[in-house]
């Protein structure tokens, strides 16, 4: 029995006994990396573990990375050097690599619509090193693996952090919106040449529409379905850029938070049983326009007078100058006037296009004159308030 139970015992025995006669620190002794990668500029410190004796650092080409006594690395230039670590009769080593400096590539986007995608991706670095990627707000834009998602209107930071350095790229989400905030209808019997070139007895009516940019880029008004109603809700007539008196836009652009307005006046026959109308208005169509809207430029010498007709109805008038003291030259200047009646409704507009209209830095225009009887017949001078906007910047 006794026998048996040494027979087991030895082996365990010689087991621990040879254990113990193997150092650990010696079986332990490494370094904390075997590679490293650097940008120019960069520190690290290499460690070794498993002992406290002297080490002795060494680097293989110090013009590409430097070591100090106390195993700190310095990146000096893009190349590849070994650093030697000798201790306790061991010779350790780690691949040093200084690589090229990162660049985060957009390709140049730096606008997105909302919905739409942009793939990112780093370039420069040659060890294909990871990425981490991060927004700034996730409510505008996200990013995963680095594709950009545009979420809704605003500006997000896009985040790529590689190899100790962050990369930033800002977005801009475009995300236009408008809505229909006031409406004004003018109609009278009238006698017009119609389209068949002969006098026919008419409705003449003259309808604004108010729209509101409630996005965040600038809009170009381009179209909006205008319709005249009877009492019974039956179409009488439509008023848009392609009918054929054709259809008016004040300003062409307008930033976010300003107001624009579609305009004109045509003609129907006057019908057996005349009686009360409406306007029924589509949905605008508004196209972004992604180009910066100038600066407003100063109104001058402005003068509100009154012009009167054959019949005796009295419109205003309104002459000014424009002097551009932006400081640079001013192209496609758009100038106009809008007329409110006192209850602050927009009754009566007139301006020009801005096309070719140019003023160099400190000059000032001839006089501009707007309103009499180019204007609504609804827009007489009695039924218009004091608060007449003059309207005048570079549009391009």
């Amino acid at each position: 029995m006794r026998k048996k139970i040494l027979r087991t015992l030895l082996p365990i025995l010689f087991l621990g006994l040879a254990l113990c006669l193997v150092s650990p620190a010696q079986a332990a002794i490494k370094l904390s990396a075997k590679k490293v990668v650097l940008l120019k500029g960069q520190s690290k410190t290499l460690k070794v573990k498993g002992t406290k004796k002297k080490v002795t650092w060494k680097s293989s080409k110090k013009s590409v990375v430097t070591v100090s006594s106390k195993g700190k690395l310095k990146a000096k230039k893009v190349g590849k050097a070994t650093i030697t670590a000798k201790v306790a009769g061991k010779t350790l080593k780690c691949t040093v690599i200084v690589d090229k400096d990162p660049h985060l590539d957009g390709g140049n986007i730096f606008e997105l619509q909302a919905g739409n995608t942009l793939t990112m991706k780093v370039t420069g670095c040659t060890t294909k090193p990871t990425v981490k990627w991060s927004s700034s707000n996730n409510n505008v834009a996200t990013v995963s693996k680095g594709i950009v998602t545009a979420k809704a209107g605003g500006k997000a930071t896009i985040s790529a952090k590689v190899l100790g350095k962050t990369l930033k790229y800002d977005i801009f989400v475009r995300q236009p919106a408008w809505e229909v905030t006031d409406k004004d209808l003018y109609y009278e019997e009238d006698t017009a040449i119609m389209s068949d070139y002969r006098f026919h007895d008419v409705i003449a009516w003259y309808a604004i529409v108010e729209v509101k940019n409630t996005g965040n880029v600038n809009l170009e008004l381009y179209n909006c379905m205008i319709d005249i109603v009877n009492q019974n809700g039956t179409k009488m007539d439509t008023l848009s850029k392609d009918s054929w008196w054709g259809m008016k836009t004040f300003p062409k652009v307008i930033a976010p938070g300003e107001k624009g307005y579609f305009y004109g006046y045509s003609y129907f026959d006057l019908p057996d049983t005349p009686g009360s109308y409406s306007l029924r208005v589509g949905k605008p169509t508004l196209e972004t326009k992604s180009d910066s809207i100038g600066k407003p430029l100063a109104i001058n010498n402005m003068k509100l007078s009154s012009v009167k007709d054959s019949n005796g109805k009295t419109y205003p008038k309104v002459t000014f100058t424009v002097k551009n003291n932006s400081g640079s030259y001013q192209r496609d200047i758009q100038t106009g006037v809008i007329f409110y009646d006192k209850n602050g409704h927009v009754i009566g507009i007139e301006g020009n296009s801005g096309r070719g209209a140019s003023l160099s830095a400190g000059d000032e225009s001839g006089e501009h004159s707007y309103g009499g009887l180019a204007l609504s017949p609804g827009c007489t001078y009695d039924r218009i308030s004091t608060n007449v906007k003059v309207f005048s910047r570079s549009i391009y």
